[in-house]
């Protein structure tokens, strides 16, 4: 059953030893012990929605180390913080803040794990490789806090994390299906947004090319969303006024969200839309008829975060970017397409979107290596994670790597 619930099925088909479930942070430490002694290999899982193989399930004899009795949550009106367990799901927490109409900034899907997507942390409960836990923030193991950011499975396992919230609203928000002939008008409007968001925060645009159609994601804060397309190719529209949980429960029953053999390969590109468009075609020519391959396009507001001392958003402070997601089915030859991006250099960016990579991209690309190795070698002397904790993303060997990727 615990395999059978995974969002990709490339991480269903792998059967591990055995799932444990620890529910303290004294059995964490112990499973770790067990795995030394034993020379085990393990995964960690928290959501499970990791697209590719590998990423938070294993084969046998390595075992799954499964969260989801971590589900612990509470909100303290006078700090305006929540603390809560690895094991729930953005859902979890939406609902739950709401009953004090509050919110916070995790993921747009209700059934991801809040251990992958979440912004605006202030503290991080972590099992590091002595078994000790420890409370990370800005104040407290500040070195941890900071390569937590993109930590990857080098550091420990974050069994709690506390967050900041925010008074809950309602929004403008949906989802618009367009005509193939809207993706050129639909396009623009997204370069126009990741150019122009330093100007205005308040609208976001999230799109899909998907062979016959264009989808789209909408949220305005203070009144209804711009046309960005003709109405004569608008197919249909669900925007509306509501509370931005139901916008993301929308999202979370879109068929781009649904399990499958999920593909997934991310880019972060200039913003330009005739670029765009030569992307689009070229997927065309690429895929022909086949199915089950999609694209998509979403704002990255670098230029705000200029001189921001964090592994993410220090990369992102020179200029906006384009998020390019690519989804598919293992039939579609998408690798192509990710090498034909990668070659037009004057549009690709170095960040690559931890979230939306593949196993073998390189997340930390662009990042403060040299900083990140510092913090592991001083809670992870021995690798013990390197060695025993198979997925997720590793740490790149400072050796005989390019200084431009350092």
């Amino acid at each position: 059953e615990q395999q059978l619930s995974y969002f990709s099925l490339h991480q269903t088909a792998l059967k591990p030893a055995c799932v444990v479930r620890p529910s303290t942070s004294i059995q964490i430490g112990q499973i770790f012990g067990l795995s030394d002694t034993c020379e085990l290999t393990f995964a960690v899982r928290g959501g499970g929605h990791m697209a590719w193989g590998g990423a938070s399930s294993v084969n046998a004899p390595g075992f799954t180390i499964d969260l989801g009795n971590f589900r612990d949550i509470e909100y303290d009106p006078e700090t305006e913080l929540v603390t809560f367990g690895a094991g729930l799901r953005w859902g979890d927490v939406y609902d739950y803040l709401s009953t004090y109409n509050r919110t916070t900034r995790g993921g747009r899907a209700m059934d991801v794990g809040v251990g992958g997507f979440l912004l605006g942390v202030h503290s991080y409960k972590i099992i590091v490789a002595s078994g000790d836990a420890l409370l990370v923030s800005e104040n407290s193991y500040a070195d941890l806090f900071w390569v937590l950011k993109m930590g990857g499975s080098n550091f420990g396992i974050v069994i709690e994390f506390t967050m900041t919230t925010r008074p809950n609203f309602d929004v403008w928000g949906g989802i618009q299906l367009y005509k193939i002939e809207a993706l050129s008008a639909v396009t623009d409007a997204q370069v126009k947004l990741a150019v122009n968001l330093g100007k205005d925060v308040k609208d976001y645009i999230g799109m899909a090319f998907l062979g016959n159609m264009v989808w789209v994601h909408r949220i305005r804060i203070d009144n209804l969303p711009e046309e960005i397309a003709s109405p004569e190719y608008l197919m249909s529209d669900s925007i509306r006024v509501r509370p931005i949980h139901d916008v993301y429960k929308e999202v979370t029953g879109d068929p781009l969200a649904q399990p499958a053999y999920h593909e997934w390969h991310t880019l972060s590109l200039t913003p330009d839309s005739t670029f765009a468009m030569q992307l689009f075609d070229k997927a065309k020519e690429m895929f022909g008829s086949k199915e089950g391959w999609s694209l998509g396009l979403q704002p990255l507001p670098g230029h705000l975060f200029k001189d921001n001392d964090d592994p993410v958003l220090s990369m992102l402070c020179i200029d906006p970017h384009l998020l390019l997601f690519m989804s598919s089915n293992p039939d579609v030859p998408l690798r192509k397409l990710v090498d034909w991006t990668e070659k037009q250099t004057p549009h690709v960016k170095p960040f690559i979107y931890l979230n939306y990579a593949s196993g073998d991209q390189n997340v930390y690309r662009g990042t403060d290596l040299k900083r990140f190795w510092k913090v592991k070698h001083k809670y992870d002397s021995l690798n013990f994670f390197g060695q025993h904790w198979a997925g997720g993303f590793k740490l790149p060997s400072l050796l005989h790597r390019d200084e431009s990727e350092l």
